[in-house]
Formats: C-alpha cells, sequence, structure tokens
C-alpha cells in the first residue's frame, strides 16, 4: 500500500471515471503531440494537483477547465499508479466517480481533442493501463452487493 502522504503533490492526480445514465463512461482524447502524458489516448478528464491542492478540489477544477462541467458531488473510490514510463516515474492518481445527466453536447472540450462517452464494457482500443484497470475496478464494485444495516 502507498503512504499517500509521503508523495509530493507533484507526482499526485486526480481523475474521473464520469458517468451517465446509460452507464457509459466520459473520455476525452489527448492532443497528439510530443510532451504530453498518454499522447493521442483517451483518458479521463483530470490532471496534476497544484501545490497544497485537495484532490477533490482539483478534480472539480479540471473537469471543469476540461469539460465545462460545474462538479457538485464527486466520490472517491480508490488511488492507483499510473506508470508513465519504463523508468518508474508515475502518478499516484486519486480516482473519483461523477454521475453526469446532461447531453455529451453540454460539454467544452477545453482540453484535448474530443469528448466522448463509450459503454463501459467496450473501451477504445488506445487508452492507457490506467484507464483499463480503474474501469475494471469500478465495475468489480459497483457489481458487489448492497447489505443492509
Amino acid at each position: 500500500m502507498i503512504n499517500m502522504f509521503a508523495v509530493p503533490d507533484s507526482q499526485r492526480a486526480a481523475v474521473a471515471i464520469v458517468t451517465n445514465p446509460d452507464r457509459e463512461v466520459l473520455l476525452q482524447l489527448r492532443d497528439d503531440i510530443a510532451g504530453i502524458v498518454h499522447p493521442g489516448c483517451w483518458g479521463f478528464p483530470g490532471g496534476s494537483l497544484e501545490a497544497g491542492e485537495d484532490p477533490l478540489v482539483a478534480i472539480k477544477r479540471e473537469l471543469h477547465e476540461e469539460t465545462g462541467m460545474h462538479v457538485k458531488a464527486a466520490r472517491p473510490l480508490f488511488e492507483l499508479v499510473d506508470a508513465l514510463d519504463d523508468g518508474g516515474n508515475g502518478k499516484l492518481l486519486t480516482v473519483f466517480h461523477i454521475h453526469y445527466a446532461g447531453p455529451v453536447q453540454d460539454l467544452v472540450v477545453g482540453e484535448g481533442r474530443e469528448l466522448r462517452f463509450f459503454p463501459l464494457s467496450r473501451l477504445p482500443s488506445k487508452v492507457p493501463s490506467h484507464v483499463a484497470e480503474a474501469v475494471s475496478r469500478f465495475l468489480e464494485d459497483s457489481a458487489k452487493p448492497t447489505v443492509a444495516q
């Protein structure tokens, strides 16, 4: 288990699994230019934490910047590592779930080339490994029965 307090903010990011009522996930097609993380791939909206920033504040800020979405509620799900290169460099991602009921046409492409909803069971072929892992964990967690107390 990773001690999240030992990871500097510069190596942390917040991303969101944004789902709609049709159980589809919102992905962003990243620009295909050198120097950015995962160029030309479909990924979650989100981004790096600013110095001293809480992951919840970061995901709300990033979603507004990247999609125009005003997030009122975001549920933290889990943390995972996005291995950015073979040298062991990466970021610790805090993954949130956000439910979005509006049409994709109301979203604004603030970064990247496109925003699109995909069925959770059929992701596009060009996704980073952390996206596939996060969706798999999300589906496993949502399939677990809820126990009433």
